[in-house]
């Protein structure tokens, strides 16, 4: 089914217009001022705390398409007139002919997703749409204020079918042809689910489940927007100052086996054995200053393997006297490392936290009118780096004072530290977890702070 087209005249476009005029004002009038913020609310319920807290807020055709449920489509629960019938029936202003004629085309108008499946250019520049719904084709003519868009986009909007004119408002959401399909299957599964809740066998019909339940098209928009921006959360290439991959995926293992885990990471496929230096960033911070424990203890020892694509660093293992710790780029990328580990030396190792959390920065700019997403690449900072090792570190020292040590042959250092030969055992531990602090090592400050740690059991700070 095709129905026709011409173009509306210029007057009866500028009657229209001023029929949405009308309906504006009359929307903000005490007796509907409320009735427009339910509207509101029904239609972009999905924009709860929860997005807002990521950053996700309704776009501006949203907003607009919004305003349109609530002239078009809404109606009050208190059986009072919509805000279309007020505007119909006023007798201190009354609409003029042309306006009137639009008032039952808008009553029956809902919102679709059509599809372009052509484009003239010709003056008047016309669009053909194609219901995803029902399948009915249109063709409408477009000013040059809107959009151009190409055959497969899809649009999320209301037309407007007067007898003798069909008319595009001109706000719609565009979308990719993967988007827009995702936001119809979406429909469609909640139109089944509620056709067998109401019994309702004509809502099986596309117009009448829209004219009904419009709303749900802009839900399912809200849905398949977060799942984009999770898509493309999920692709983020987190890079350090240098430009090189941030290493923000990290696990730490307490363990009293060092010749052991040497041996055996020594055999890893794809890791290679790295000199130790100490970082460019420790001239900025004298670690001895800060405690005389800080300077590596006598007898500590400390290994290094990287793994790189390329000459791109994706995961590293630092092993000391009595830890390890594992730092990737990715969540994926730790979790093999951790099989690994596991697989390789089972109960050796005393695993104490991780921390998946991944640096602060702005919500992706999803852009929905292409089918694939970019990954968005973020630097992140020395401050930011610096924050998220601290936080892991306090997470993990928490409760060290009372957590069993494999060093202290399974003690907690409390309990250790309870007699002098232990008090010594756990200073000496102290000094060598103090002098190999990962945020130390990675951005020139200590990320936790030992001088509380020493409190805790006893011992002078």
């Amino acid at each position: 089914m095709t129905i026709p087209h011409r173009p509306a005249p210029e007057e009866v476009q500028a009657s229209l217009a001023n029929l949405f005029a009308r309906l504006r004002a009359a929307s903000f009038l005490p007796e509907y001022r409320l009735h427009r913020e339910l509207a509101f609310i029904q239609a972009l319920k999905p924009y709860g705390p929860d997005l807002v807290h990521m950053g996700l807020s309704p776009t501006p055709e949203e907003l607009e398409l919004a305003e349109w449920y609530f002239y078009m489509d809404w109606q009050p629960m208190n059986g009072q007139r919509s805000v279309l019938e007020y505007v119909r029936d006023s007798v201190t202003d009354p609409l003029s002919e042309e306006e009137r004629s639009w008032v039952d085309p808008l009553r029956h108008s809902f919102m679709d997703l059509l599809e372009v499946t052509a484009v003239d250019l010709d003056a008047p520049a016309t669009l053909t749409l194609r219901s995803l719904g029902n399948g009915v084709t249109s063709q409408v003519s477009v000013g040059s204020g809107v959009p151009s868009y190409s055959p497969g986009i899809i649009l999320l909007t209301r037309l407007i079918h007067h007898p003798e004119w069909t008319l595009f408002p001109g706000v719609a959401v565009a979308l990719a042809r993967r988007w827009g399909y995702a936001v119809f299957e979406t429909v469609k599964e909640l139109q089944q689910q509620l056709e067998a809740e109401y019994g309702a066998f004509e809502l099986a019909e596309w117009p009448t489940f829209t004219k009904r339940f419009g709303y749900i098209l802009l839900w399912a928009f809200a849905h398949v927007r977060f799942k984009a921006v999770a898509e493309a959360e999920a692709k983020i290439i987190y890079v350090d100052v240098q430009g090189m991959p941030f290493l923000y995926c990290i696990a730490l293992y307490d363990h009293h086996a060092f010749a052991e885990l040497e041996a055996g990471i020594d055999e890893f496929p794809d890791w290679q054995a790295q000199s130790l230096e100490v970082p460019a960033s420790h001239s900025k911070h004298d670690a001895s200053a800060s405690h005389p424990n800080c300077a590596s203890p006598p007898g500590a020892r400390r290994r290094l393997w990287c793994k790189r694509a390329g000459s791109l660093l994706m995961a590293r293992l630092t092993l000391t006297r009595t830890q390890l710790v594992a730092e990737a780029a990715s969540p994926e990328e730790l979790n093999a490392l951790k099989h690994l580990l596991a697989a390789t030396f089972g109960f050796t190792l005393h695993f104490r936290g991780e921390s998946l959390e991944p640096p602060a920065h702005p919500p992706p700019a999803v852009n929905l009118l292409a089918d694939y997403l970019e990954p968005m690449t973020v630097v992140v900072p020395r401050e930011e780096e610096h924050r998220l090792l601290s936080t892991f570190l306090e997470s993990v020292y928490l409760d060290w004072a009372d957590h069993p040590s494999p060093a202290l042959g399974r003690q907690s250092p409390r309990r250790r530290a309870a007699d002098p030969q232990g008090a010594r055992e756990v200073a000496a531990l102290l000094a060598e977890l103090e002098s190999e602090d990962l945020a130390l090592h990675r951005t020139g400050k200590p990320g936790c702070n030992y001088a509380t740690l020493r409190a805790q059991v006893g011992l002078p700070s």
